[in-house]
């Protein structure tokens, strides 16, 4: 890699390409859907994130420290050789910039009043090639296995550790979700972790294979793991209440609304924009469980009821 450069490149061309490429696109939409594509785009999902919570996504100041160590998995330990070299990385011009992608993210999402831990992959990138860079200067197969070791054994224990922690949660919606985990929890599920746990483990002991050789294994097994079974199980308890009530009512062609529930992919599961209001007599609404009781009106007929999530038809 090139040592940095005194002269210091101008951001002129740059910025050139970066306008030219985007703003007929910002144009094309603005002339289509007028100023409300600004107020939402712009001003909500920008300017309203970065100043405030929305949906109730907030945290402190350190939220992404734990958010990031987790989301390296099972990857983590090669953090120790970065952080060994920030010194001599900042003197050297690609890795200085992919420091700097990371830290603006990092430090940008921080700040910000709304904090969803998927917001930091867009900067991941620069620190996973940071992480490659240096990862054959970390020679303990022990410390550098044992993360993902953690993980699967983690993973493995997770269908008695749910039931444990059920009590502590306070939101009834993930506390009946939750209840419903052990479906998820098959043969193939324990079979699956209990094999990536015994390779992690057998490569934490073998002495013979490099350990960037064992990282790639073990990377391998970490992804066919979470693709078949954590994904799903995540998916299940989240997403499949929301498509499979989307779907019933596209078709029986009803019109609902939404109401004290986030959820923008009903919409996209029904193929149409959804309302969000308060109910009134006859509306169909999606809305979580713990919330019926507080629906107006004489009561409520229940079309679908999954996983604390559900579709009702108001009385009228």
């Amino acid at each position: 890699m090139s040592s940095r450069s005194a002269t210091v490149p101008r951001p002129t061309p740059s910025l050139a390409v970066f306008a030219l490429l985007a703003l007929p696109w910002y144009a094309a939409i603005l002339a289509r859907d007028g100023w409300g594509f600004y107020q939402g785009f712009f001003m909500k999902h920008n300017v309203g994130r970065f100043s405030g919570p929305i949906a109730g996504h907030a945290g402190s100041l350190v939220y992404y420290f734990p958010v990031m160590l987790l989301g390296l998995l099972p990857f983590t330990a090669l953090l120790a050789p970065v952080l060994r070299n920030l010194r001599s990385a900042w003197r050297d011009d690609l890795q200085a910039y992919l420091l700097i992608w990371f830290a603006f993210v990092f430090g940008f999402f921080s700040l910000s009043g709304t904090k969803l831990p998927h917001y930091m992959l867009y900067g991941t990138t620069g620190l996973l090639i940071l992480m490659a860079v240096h990862a054959g200067e970390l020679r303990s197969r022990f410390w550098a296995l044992l993360p993902a070791a953690l993980f699967f054994a983690v993973l493995l224990l997770l269908p008695w550790i749910v039931p444990a922690v059920l009590p502590e949660v306070d939101d009834e919606y993930y506390r009946e979700a939750l209840g419903n985990a052990s479906a998820y929890f098959t043969t193939g599920y324990f079979v699956c972790i209990g094999l990536a746990l015994a390779l992690s483990v057998f490569l934490m002991l073998e002495p013979r294979i490099a350990v960037p050789d064992k990282l790639v294994a073990v990377g391998i097994a970490a992804v066919l793991a979470m693709s078949a079974f954590v994904v799903p199980l995540g998916a299940g308890l989240q997403q499949e209440p929301i498509k499979e009530a989307a779907l019933l009512a596209r078709e029986r062609g009803l019109e609902p609304i939404t109401w004290r529930v986030h959820k923008p992919s009903f919409s996209v599961y029904r193929g149409r924009p959804t309302a969000s209001r308060d109910p009134l007599p006859g509306d169909v609404v999606l809305t979580k469980a713990e919330k019926l009781p507080d629906l107006p009106g004489p009561g409520y007929d229940i079309l679908y009821s999954k996983n604390g999530i559900v579709l009702v038809q108001v009385r009228r």
